[in-house]
């Protein structure tokens, strides 16, 4: 930690601060303008003593340093909070619990070499601290080591095995196997054993809304937000969870994201200087993301680094990844496109914030916003002239130092302002470019309903986009065409429980239980092929597609969208438009009914997308990085020119 109120604060931990009741005003006041110049919230000068748990009373320094170190981390000051706990060993070198607390910190930077080191020292000091064991098992498991982290987690169960944190555990484990309602069990046990907690919630809220239930999901972030009405993870939460809730207004989702977004403004001494850009040198621009590999983020990114031309833009990416995709062939393709590629993964946005500035960055943008792996608390340290958000959030970040969100054709036309805190810059084409995976496997020969009889309709989505009014307007489809089933793809669909909890939202509409066909996820590769099942795709709403529009497609199938205001609701309404396919956009449920209607009867329209589909995609906009790389540079040019230092 360079930033000076950080040496501050952390000087004065180290001196014993913590210990002195008389001196507690003093450091709440240090630790409050560390939290915030490492990109913290606001906190009032009068109420940092109890917001950082620095009020006098009989509480240990190991306690002190515990709780500060705890509210540094609620609010994704990881760095921070390692810094803390490092300077708690460095106090109590013998403390196994102090050790295991910063051996978490370490794991949760990414560090997990020396986490392990401090984990390991933590247990040999203290072998029956359970949650020394617990943290140990995490990091082995980070570290690809099944055998030890099984070996570690049972040893903390054995030595608390009324412990809330098994079950937490268990949880996590669960969701990422797909047994998501037995991941919800898990959460809500432990809460009986421990006790509701922000975490807690914050656990339950994502399965919740993995599983389909984003009002759910909501109240879970807003349980979170109550506990502590400053925890970003939580509003992050609530705000992706009102995405999929198709409840919410515009006037409600811009006024939430605005409200919310306000935990992500970063209160600045002076206004940051910076030297007007008159050309003579290109551009400087930053894409700042942890997903540079084979996922949508690389897939849609690809074209446009490819299309980018050197002696307009200067390239750099800023990859928070942590190493965890070092091998994954296509960060190795992206790299040969960036003339400067940063690792920053394990930097907290202060420090990484000084890095793109120390790089003299003119336009960053960010490629997250609230989904997994947003840095937007770097832009709120204002390192960049111009900042923006494009490609990977769908709505507004609500966060003041985003300076715009870049939108294109369809999602960005009308009325999609009344949606958005920050101004809308609008491309004349589509804001994406895709490139297909180059292990995608050829169409199929012909229609699935030719070879296997019936029609099968299909989707690929997440479960998360299966609201109540999706499932309703489905089972209607099936409903009024006997012959058909729906055929649902994806991790969580291979656990029997959740397959016959999906069955039965179903049945609830009066749909037999055998048309709802279930089936678990696939390599990628075996994904798409899988499309070959299918003879339509449906597309889910509120929260339509957009990779797996396009995955769709490009596998030959047709996908019907029903089209909503929202700019989340029309991305596969973008892609069929730039196709010259409106016929599968409907903006009614009963048009969207007579579209699958009328598309299941034409067998040869649908063979001749099947035989059509990849030439008319590779011609079309959506494939065309070069364009988009132009429109771009334009875009950061004008804005980069026309900001005051």
């Amino acid at each position: 930690m360079t930033d000076s109120a950080s040496a501050r604060y952390l000087q004065a931990l180290a001196s014993g601060a913590a210990r002195e009741a008389g001196g507690l005003a003093q450091l709440a006041e240090l630790a409050r303008d560390a939290h915030q110049a490492a990109g913290g919230p606001p906190v009032q000068r009068e109420e940092a003593a109890g917001f950082f748990g620095l009020s006098p009373g009989p509480f240990s320094e190991h306690d002190r340093f515990t709780t500060l170190a705890g509210q540094h981390r609620a609010h994704g000051l990881l760095g921070l909070a390692e810094a803390v706990l490092a300077l708690a060993v460095q106090r109590a070198p013998d403390s196994g619990q102090a050790r295991a607390n910063h051996a978490l910190a370490l794991h949760e930077l990414g560090r997990h070499v020396e986490a392990l080191a401090q984990a390991e020292r933590a247990v040999a000091a203290v072998p029956g601290l359970a949650a020394a064991w617990f943290n140990l098992g995490l990091i082995r498991a980070a570290l690809h080591d099944g055998a030890g982290a099984a070996q570690a987690h049972a040893q903390a169960q054995a030595l608390s095995p009324q412990s809330g944190m098994h079950h937490q555990h268990a949880g996590l484990e669960l969701k990422e196997q797909g047994r998501l309602l037995e991941a919800q069990g898990a959460f809500r046990y432990a809460m009986t054993l421990d006790g509701a907690s922000p975490e807690a919630w914050v656990n339950l809220g994502n399965v919740l809304l993995e599983a389909g239930d984003a009002q759910a999901a909501e109240d879970a972030a807003l349980a979170a937000l109550a506990m502590r009405p400053q925890d970003r993870r939580a509003a992050t939460n609530l705000l992706m969870a009102q995405q999929y809730n198709p409840c919410h207004t515009a006037e409600t989702l811009r006024e939430s994201a605005m409200r919310w977004g306000q935990l992500w403004q970063q209160p600045q001494a002076e206004a940051p200087a910076f030297e007007p850009f008159t050309g003579g040198r290109p551009l400087r621009v930053g894409y700042l993301s942890s997903d540079f590999r084979q996922h949508p983020i690389g897939w849609l990114l690809g074209p446009v680094l490819a299309g980018h031309d050197a002696a307009t833009v200067e390239l750099h990416a800023f990859d928070t990844d942590n190493g965890r995709h070092a091998g994954d062939p296509l960060k190795a393709e992206l790299r040969c496109h960036v003339a400067h590629w940063h690792e920053v993964g394990g930097l907290d946005d202060g420090a990484l914030a000084a890095r793109v500035r120390a790089a003299g960055i003119d336009v960053l943008v960010e490629l997250a916003g609230h989904t997994d792996g947003g840095r937007l608390g770097v832009l709120a340290h204002r390192p960049a002239p111009v900042q923006l958000s494009w490609l990977g959030y769908f709505a507004s970040t609500g966060v003041p130092a985003v300076d715009g969100v870049v939108t294109g054709s369809v999602v960005g036309d009308a009325p999609a302002a009344a949606w958005y805190t920050e101004p809308l810059l609008h491309l004349g084409r589509p804001h994406i470019a895709w490139r297909a995976p180059s292990y995608a496997p050829a169409p199929a020969v012909s229609v699935a309903s030719s070879r296997q009889g019936g029609i099968t309709f299909g989707s690929f989505n997440t479960a998360a986009k299966l609201s109540d009014a999706t499932v309703a307007l489905w089972a209607r489809l099936l409903l009024v065409r006997p012959d058909s089933r729906l055929l649902l793809r994806r991790s969580c669909f291979g656990d029997p429980a959740f397959a016959e909890h999906t069955r039965r939202r179903f049945a609830s509409h009066g749909v037999a239980p055998e048309r709802i066909v279930t089936a678990p996820a696939l390599p990628h590769d075996q994904m798409l092929a899988a499309y070959a099942e299918l003879d339509i795709a449906l597309d889910p709403a509120p929260f339509s597609g957009l990779i797996t529009s396009l995955e769709a497609l490009w596998m030959g199938l047709p996908v019907v969208t029903l089209s909503g205001l929202r700019p989340v609701s029309r991305q596969t309404e973008m892609v069929l438009r730039a196709l010259g396919q409106e016929r599968w956009i409907a903006t009614t449920p009963e048009a969207w009914l007579q579209t699958c209607l009328r598309l299941a009867d034409d067998t040869a329209a649908r063979s001749a997308w099947l035989h059509g589909a990849r030439a008319a995609m590779s011609a079309s906009p959506l494939m065309d990085g070069a364009d988009l790389a132009r429109q771009l540079e334009a875009l950061y040019l004008r804005l980069r020119a026309t900001t005051t230092p």
